[in-house]
């Protein structure tokens, strides 16, 4: 069945010169399974609001099947952090949970039967049955009674995540658009959202940058370029397969249509010439003193030659060569700069050990994790890891001193510089313009400094923008920036590939291989982990181990 079918919607912003998105068309049916992809800005989420009907301001046509309902998950989510979890989701059918506070209320009063008005009403809006199915669906979305009976503000990201997604399928949702859905979701989180998805009978079109999250979950790859919409059947995997496969073959064809220009460009050249030495053809010659007669001056050819049939020729030869060129410039592969992100280094520190943590914990109403007894060795690549709400985050805060440690002691030597990337955007001052924010006073460093930013797609003007008009990817992009040009010789980072678009996560994997410092990270993007972990730590269980991420995962899970 088909559920939304868009056809060429172009949209603009206001005092924006170029459109976002230009004559965008697709269906979404039953099937359809599909992840949208595409530079940070390139008209992801715009396209979510217009399917959503929150933007009117578009031109093309979008229609929907009768009466759907449309379930969303936004990238940031806002919750009453003092509500209860089953109070949030039961604010999913309003009429329903207040209803049920009232016979509550008089089964604690014990007022028998006088209020039977409720409980009829009740059931005829299907209370009974919704009660059966949030309890089914509690234990699909991994959750307890006793936690869905603390507070919002005691969930972790993931949890609230999951929370939101739980309340968005007991809306009974036609489709879902899910926008970022694995950000700050832990691996188990993660495993657990690709399962539900993997078997859910709901269709989805989902925003996402985890390659392998794209890989197993969908069945369709949408990709937004140059403003343009292209669906592509299949995985990451096939899609990416497919692009490369795409541009090898329209380079091929590129380098056959210069080489067909570079002859049709050699023979316009040599008519010309021709042309021209016929134009030129003297009828006499002239007759040197001693009465000899000389060679002819200029041209070739005889009398009869005619220079007009000539030029005739090397203007036709002209005109579709000139086709050709417009041709090939439409049919030229999109090839993006490739500028490499490179991480400075300051001076090296002069001790072997860059990092003592001694007996550290942290409590809040409870202890996040067991004491934190570590040591981390100049030039070493170590991700903590661990469940959302572990700890991870708050343990990276207490070691740059965002947060004060409740025991124990952390040591940094004098000859440590360390850098501190917070997916929070802490270290961000967002009434700053970008190049203000990334350079600071330091105005020589102007040209590096809109180079480094140009490496991640923020260019031209777009550095004079305060960070506070910016989106989240692109915050998170000043923020590794700043990160880049801190000549620290420790880089501490919290989530750093979240948001970001694939090509630009994918350099900065580069940029932090080639590293020369040390790297302490917290990341969930397992393809990250596997590239850049040399060692591990486990925040819950305080153990550290030495060796890949994927090593230490065979070990502890006893994968095969």
């Amino acid at each position: 069945m088909l559920l939304a079918q868009g056809n060429k919607i172009s949209f603009k912003y206001e005092g924006c010169e170029s459109r976002i998105l230009e004559e965008v068309s697709f269906f979404i049916n039953d099937f359809t399974k599909a992840g949208l992809v595409g530079k940070n800005g390139c008209g992801k989420t715009t396209l979510f609001q217009i399917i959503l009907g929150n933007k009117k301001d578009y031109n093309g046509t979008i229609s929907f099947k009768d009466n759907i309902v449309i379930g969303h998950l936004p990238q940031e989510i806002r919750f009453n952090e003092v509500m209860m979890g089953v109070e949030y989701l039961w604010s999913a059918k309003r009429e329903l949970w207040q209803l049920k506070e009232a016979i509550d209320q008089i089964c604690h009063d014990n007022q028998g039967m006088r209020d039977l008005s409720v409980f009829s009403r009740y059931d005829e809006l299907g209370g009974y049955d919704f009660e059966v199915k949030l309890q089914k669906m509690i234990i699909k979305f991994d959750f307890s009674e006793e936690m869905l009976n603390r507070s919002i503000s005691t969930f972790s990201g993931g949890e609230k995540t999951r929370l939101a997604l739980f309340r968005i399928v007991l809306t009974n949702p036609d489709f879902l658009l899910l926008d970022e859905p694995t950000n700050h979701l832990d691996i188990q989180t993660l495993n657990w959202l690709e399962d539900y998805l993997e078997n859910v009978e709901i269709p989805f079109l989902i925003i996402s940058h985890d390659r392998k999250f794209l890989d197993r979950c969908i069945n369709q790859i949408w990709e937004i370029e140059d403003r343009k919409l292209r669906v592509f059947s299949g995985n990451y995997s096939l899609f990416k397969g497919e692009k490369e496969t795409e541009f090898n073959a329209q380079m091929e064809n590129h380098l056959k249509q210069q080489k067909k220009i570079k002859q049709l460009k050699k023979a316009t050249e040599s008519r010309r010439n021709s042309a021209d030495k016929m134009e030129n053809f003297k009828f006499s010659r002239s007759v040197k003193k001693n009465g000899g007669i000389c060679k002819r001056d200029e041209g070739s050819g005889s009398e009869k030659a005619d220079p007009t049939k000539k030029m005739r020729s090397a203007k036709a030869l002209e005109k579709r060569m000139d086709m050709m060129l417009e041709k090939e410039k439409a049919d030229m592969p999109r090839i993006d700069k490739k500028r490499n992100v490179m991480f400075s280094t300051g001076k090296k520190s002069m001790s072997k050990i860059v990092l003592s943590i001694k007996d550290v914990t942290k409590t809040y109403s409870n202890q996040l994790f067991p004491p934190v007894n570590l040591s981390v060795e100049s030039g070493s690549r170590v991700a903590f890891v661990g469940k959302n709400g572990s700890g991870k985050s708050t343990l990276l805060k207490v070691i740059t001193g965002f947060e004060k440690s409740t025991t124990g002691d952390v040591y940094l030597p004098p000859s440590v510089k360390f850098a501190y990337y917070s997916q929070e955007y802490e270290n961000l001052d967002f009434e700053s313009r970008i190049i203000d924010e990334v350079i600071g006073d330091n105005y020589c460093n102007q040209t590096l400094g809109r180079t480094t930013l140009g490496c991640v797609g923020l260019e031209g003007d777009k550095v004079f923008q305060k960070i506070d008009t910016l989106s989240i990817g692109e915050r998170s992009k000043v923020a590794l920036v700043k990160t880049i040009l801190s000549r620290a010789n420790v880089l501490i980072l919290d989530e750093p590939t979240n948001h970001l678009e694939i090509a630009a996560k994918e350099a900065i994997e580069q940029a932090l291989e080639n590293f020369e410092g040390t790297i302490i990270f917290v990341s969930h993007d397992r393809m990250f982990l596997e590239k850049l972990a040399g060692s591990v730590f486990d925040v819950e269980s305080g153990e550290y181990y030495e060796g890949t991420y994927e090593e230490y995962l065979n070990s502890k899970y006893q994968y095969s």
